[in-house]
């Protein structure tokens, strides 16, 4: 089944989806080994990766869509992709919508704040009015080739003017034609239910920040409160970015990775290279190579 429709039937589904964060192919590629039906191309994650800078909007469309879809050709599974406001007004979505189609991307996340926007989990956000992102969100739908291809609103409302700002954003979203709606900011259980039952469409949450999300759930709470997907975008960004300073904290500390330390920290080289799909391209090397 092509990627968007597969997507689409697990957002019909009865079960949450679990959508890890990546920020390069390795990530998407250990995704996809371990079982996981989608990924989430986080834009802190990229912002920092790539740019080397905190998630404050100086990550621009180009800077995005290049990644995402080396990201997207590396993986069987969908990908969906954090495209922050948009990248500027409704005409820039509308572009952005017909980029990111062709990055083979599933489907993209636009969010409610103003420009520069900053991180969910950040303080100082500002939002847009209700109706410019309405006219965002119609102008992705109309742009879009492929009907399968989803169309994600995200509202900062929340943290901004309380939850019952945040229910008629996306009820108003939804009704411009937004697929889906996700939850990036720190919620309360009560919220949380209060989200699924006003709003007239399906959502997600983002979680498992450290030291900002601590109401993290079991994922069958999720599925008994309505929540279709559960994006845990920045673990692996964080995880990679601890186990380097272990390693390497070792080896400026003691001048050498210990076989220890290589054992326990690193994955081994037979094992990497199969997972970055060495075996494919040496089958090719043996049927197309002539001696």
């Amino acid at each position: 089944m092509e990627k968007r429709a597969y997507l689409r039937k697990l957002i019909a589904g009865k079960r949450v989806i679990v959508a890890p964060g990546v920020y390069d192919c390795v990530s998407a590629r250990i995704v996809e080994k371990l079982g996981f039906d989608t990924a989430f191309v986080s834009g802190y994650s990229l912002e920092a990766s790539v740019l080397g800078n905190p998630d404050i909007g100086l990550a621009t469309k180009t800077d995005v869509v290049t990644h995402a879809r080396y990201i997207a050709r590396s993986v069987k599974i969908p990908v969906i992709c954090d495209a922050d406001t948009g990248y500027g007004n409704a005409i820039n979505v509308w572009e952005a919508v017909r980029e990111f189609e062709d990055a083979g991307i599933a489907g993209i996340e636009i969010e409610d704040q103003t420009v520069p926007k900053k991180c969910g989990y950040m303080a100082d956000r500002k939002l847009i009015s209700t109706e410019e992102m309405v006219g965002k969100i119609e102008a992705a739908k109309d742009a879009r080739r492929d009907g399968d291809f989803l169309i994600i609103a995200r509202s900062d409302a929340r943290g901004v003017a309380g939850v019952d700002e945040a229910i008629k954003r996306y009820n108003a979203y939804f009704d411009a034609g937004a697929d889906f709606g996700v939850i990036a900011e720190s919620y309360s259980v009560e919220d949380l239910r209060k989200a699924t039952g006003y709003t007239k469409g399906p959502l997600g949450v983002a979680g498992g920040i450290p030291g900002r999300d601590e109401t993290l759930l079991a994922l069958e709470k999720y599925e008994k409160m309505g929540i279709k997907m559960v994006i845990f975008g920045l673990s692996a960004l964080y995880a990679a970015s601890r186990g380097v300073m272990d390693v390497y904290g070792h080896l400026r500390k003691s001048g050498i990775i210990s076989p220890s330390i290589m054992s326990s920290k690193l994955m081994g080289f037979d094992e990497f290279n199969e997972l970055i799909g060495l075996p494919f391209w040496k089958e090719i090397e043996k049927r197309y190579l002539k001696p």
